[in-house]
């Protein structure tokens, strides 16, 4: 068996045709759009219906101070009284005015709309801290506190001076004071000084409230009104527990979705208001506004 093969020849492109240049091919990656530009994350939020302001239920905690040993020694005319400890006092601003932190520990969401609460119930969880208040305490130190009359005047160093109208200070941070049962306002910071008590040093704690009281206010490193200061008093750190939540500054961020890029959508609150209705529970609740 014999087979034929026939051959065709090759047929001739039209006369003036020429290849496409394969340089110039677009290689991207081909990007499809439906619809108009609205923003995805704002269709999410839109789709939950959040509510512009919301309340949640939460814990007062203090926190301890570090561990270890502070003394203070008040020096007169160059010598030295025997020291005091500055956290053994027994007095109430004593015992409970040494905390390092209070923290707002969250419990629930009062909310009767649903979005909402499966919004919370995926970003919060209960015992978590939505605000922390720090004060200033001091750790494994000796204060030395010394006074000398020159010129009829008693000069400190730090510096100081008494004997005039206007009054420098030097001032200590002691901690923050938290009781149980005590109210929102006596929450905030507390002040020392060392002090001439008979043969020995003693102690002079006030609170912050008192010296804003006399026109202070603070500012970084020094709290100056007049001739008043403390040393290392942030602004926040001049704030009650209750001036810092209503400044804003507990925040909770709400992940409520994520946009046509896989980017988590998010929803912010801040704090605008606390109140307690019975101080012996130390439950407080917080209010939240929409918004950064």
């Amino acid at each position: 068996m014999r087979f034929q093969k026939n051959l065709r020849n090759k047929r001739d492109y039209p006369s003036g045709y020429r290849a496409f240049n394969a340089g110039t091919i677009n290689s991207d990656e081909p990007v499809f759009k439906i619809g108009d530009s609205t923003n995805f994350c704002s269709e999410i939020n839109d789709g939950y219906g959040l509510p512009d302001t919301f309340a949640v239920r939460a814990e007062i905690h203090p926190g301890a101070r570090d561990p270890g040993l502070v003394e203070a020694i008040f020096e007169y005319g160059g010598r030295q009284l025997a020291p005091v400890r500055v956290y053994d006092g027994q007095t109430a601003l004593e015992r409970y005015g040494g905390h390092a932190a209070v923290r707002l520990l969250f419990k629930e969401v009062i909310t009767e709309d649903e979005s909402l609460a499966e919004i919370a119930s995926k970003n919060l969880v209960p015992g978590q801290v939505i605000f922390e208040k720090e004060f200033i305490t001091q750790v494994n130190r000796t204060i030395l506190l010394k006074q000398e009359i020159k010129n009829k005047k008693a000069v400190f160093d730090p510096p100081g001076d008494i004997s005039g109208h206007d009054v420098v200070q030097p001032l200590w941070g002691y901690g923050g004071y938290c009781r149980p049962g005590c109210g929102l306002a006596d929450i905030e910071q507390i002040f020392f000084i060392p002090i001439i008590d008979g043969m020995k040093t003693g102690l002079h704690l006030t609170k912050i409230s008192a010296w804003i009281a006399r026109g202070a206010r603070p500012v970084p490193r020094t709290y100056q009104a007049g001739a008043f200061f403390m040393d290392d008093v942030a602004e926040e750190q001049g704030l009650s527990l209750v001036g810092s939540i209503e400044k804003g500054n507990s925040r909770l961020t709400f992940q409520i979705g994520t946009d046509e890029s896989g980017e988590f959508c998010v929803e912010q609150y801040r704090s605008f208001a606390i109140r307690q209705h019975d101080p012996a529970t130390n439950f407080v609740e917080i209010n939240f506004r929409r918004g950064e």
